[in-house]
């Protein structure tokens, strides 16, 4: 995408925001987020920037997956190795894919042997909410949040116990059936939801492709399924106990072109537990425990290579307290434990490790001041302790602007991988003595709220140490440096009764050591998302503007940029029962986020949604 259209695009964008109106209650809702600092505030509150993604704007937005989904949000950008369950990675504010801490209902998630999270096995259809939270919380949350964290919080039940259902069928023969019950009873809820996805998907790999320098050989579509269930469960005493169960589960398999391997099954797999009870009307106590497994088992479809299986787990508890001292100050202080273990047909040199943290955060509210500080020391098994630190400052410079300063330090704990692989042919492939990659953030901010919308900007600037990177002789080594600029915008209106969201992203993610442009990271950005009621109908529109990339580090590979659009329209024929229908990439567009990967053309999609009693 040429820069001057690009720029024409954006300016046309913010014309067409200002010239307008905007009414609706719905701009001032504020929702409730509890990542940003593990204590629940609205999203106002909180000193961090934050998105909140709702069940009703995963359902209006037609996304197929989690990977879609997250690629309509400002600040992230998502690629992926070819649609329907493809390895996919999430870049938040230019930080590599292994640098943001994903959780699931508060449990650590992803693969410890490479660090990254498999986003694409994820089930969209069991997920009730999505906080996105910006910003070094290592001081909260301990290793791998330098870019952020995202938390992702399975189905709930509210309102009476209600069954719903809803059954899709697209191209490339692809299907999508999840029914369930919820719902409340006295102080408990329940919720029960499961669901399978199949396609007969496309062949990823463009023409000519090459692997390891060999053409591929392996024509024909790369299909995708997955079944997935989800479970949860909680009670509410009056004296403020509380407890909750949460499980999830997605099980499959998916293939791709390669001369080897070529077909993956897998397993995602979340259990957690939390009760939270007040010993005194100052003291909150909060203990969480929980599991997860990151399970994939590679094999050629023929049968004529060795199955390849990596299982990790991951073992989290923590133990919380809240003390709330007057009207306007909370403190909080808390243990964390995490044991990561990997189990493989590959022998690792070693095949577990802890870390365990102890965290403290102060907040309070001073006239028009608000402020947070909070440190956290952590000691790991492999490289001993290092402490993390945050402040932040906000003050409210009338009652509709509010302006924020913060800095933060992070960290990211190196891979199973990183440290234990096993020699090849005698030579070494890990390094033992790796130190964690470290980093350092400042950001200032400013925030509008008025009748006729909410907006709000950033400014930030991440410097991360000791980057992990291979030396001549493939051996990873504490030799990387980089340095993240950006500037984030966002505008939230609605103009002659269309609601009218807009994402602007302007980003510099520089390798100090080699001066160029960290791969895979767009450094211009524009996202609009258009929604309008025309009585039972509603229309929904979304706009990706996504400049160029590069697709390595030496940035001899382009990737150009691309304009992608996607709509969506529900028609709901009862208050129960609403058709559905979604065209992704609706103009066609050629694109790439993934050298040499293949995406969706113009594809259609079809529904209907039974959801008796179902709210926004």
């Amino acid at each position: 995408m040429r820069i001057t259209r690009y720029r024409a695009a954006c300016g046309a964008a913010l014309l067409v925001v200002v010239a307008g109106s905007a009414q609706g209650a719905d701009l001032y809702s504020s929702p409730i987020v509890v990542t940003a600092t593990r204590t629940a505030e609205t999203a106002d509150q909180t000193l961090a920037s934050v998105t909140v993604i709702t069940r009703s704007d995963i359902e209006s937005s037609g996304a197929q997956s989690l990977p879609e989904l997250l690629q309509q949000v400002n600040g992230l950008d998502v690629t992926t190795n070819g649609p329907f369950g493809k390895v996919s990675s999430v870049f938040l504010r230019g930080t590599s894919s292994t640098q943001t801490l994903v959780l699931v209902d508060g449990v650590r998630v992803g693969s410890v042997t490479t660090g990254t999270v498999s986003w694409e096995f994820l089930p969209l259809s069991e997920i009730q909410r999505i906080e996105i939270v910006r910003g070094p919380h290592s001081s909260l949350y301990g290793p791998d949040a330098v870019g952020g964290v995202i938390q992702i919080f399975t189905r709930k039940g509210k309102g009476p116990v209600r069954p719903s259902a809803d059954v899709t069928y697209g191209g490339h023969e692809t299907y999508h059936a999840v029914g369930g019950i919820a719902g409340s009873v006295g102080r408990g809820w329940v919720s029960l939801h499961g669901g399978g996805f199949g396609t007969e998907g496309i062949r990823v790999s463009k023409p000519g492709s090459l692997e390891f320098g060999v053409p591929l050989n392996d024509p024909g579509n790369d299909g995708y399924n997955n079944d997935s269930f989800s479970a949860g469960a909680g009670y509410d005493w009056a004296n403020g106990t509380a407890l909750q169960v949460n499980a999830l589960r997605a099980v499959g398999t998916t293939q791709y072109d390669s001369n080897y391997q070529n077909e993956d099954n897998f397993l995602q797999e979340v259990l957690s537990g939390q009760l939270s009870f007040r010993p005194q009307a100052f003291w909150n106590v909060h203990l969480k425990a929980g599991r997860s497994l990151d399970n994939r088992t590679s094999f050629r479809s023929d049968g004529t290579l060795p199955r390849i299986r990596f299982d990790s787990e991951r073992v989290t508890a923590s133990w919380q307290n809240d003390f709330s001292i007057g009207q306007t100050q909370l403190l909080s202080v808390g243990l964390d434990y995490l044991d990561d273990l990997v189990s493989s047909t590959t022998t690792f040199n070693k095949t577990s490790r802890y870390d365990a943290g102890v965290f403290t955060q102060y907040q309070t509210h001073l006239g028009r001041n608000d402020l947070l500080a909070a440190v956290r020391l952590d000691h790991n098994e492999q490289f001993g302790n290092h402490t993390t630190g945050s402040v932040a400052w906000g003050y409210r410079l009338t009652h509709a602007l509010r302006v924020t300063a913060s800095y933060g330090t992070a960290f990211r704990a190196p891979t199973f991988d990183d440290l234990y692989f096993p020699a090849f042919f005698g030579f070494p492939t890990s390094n033992p003595n790796l130190r964690p990659e470290t980093s350092r953030t400042v950001e200032l901010g400013l925030r509008g709220k008025h009748p006729w919308g909410r907006w709000d900007i950033s400014a930030y600037r991440t410097r991360i140490r000791d980057l992990i990177s291979l030396d001549a002789n493939y051996i990873p080594q504490n030799v990387g440096r980089a340095t993240i600029r950006g500037v984030e915008a966002n505008l939230n209106t609605r103009i002659r009764g269309w609601d009218l969201g807009l994402g602007l992203n302007f980003m510099r993610p520089h390798d100090d050591i080699n001066g160029t442009i960290l791969a895979r990271r767009s450094e211009r950005s524009l996202k609009l998302a258009l929604g309008h009621a025309f009585g039972p109908a509603r229309v929904h529109v979304d706009w990706i503007a996504e400049g160029q990339r590069f697709d390595n580090n030496a940035n001899t590979v382009r990737l150009g940029g691309y304009g992608l659009v996607n709509a969506t329209v529900q028609y709901a024929l009862t208050p129960s029962w609403t058709l559905h229908a979604s065209v992704e990439n609706l103009f066609n567009k050629g694109y790439e986020t993934a050298a040499g990967f293949n995406t969706l053309g113009r594809t259609l999609f079809v529904g209907i949604r039974y959801a008796p009693g179902a709210g926004a």
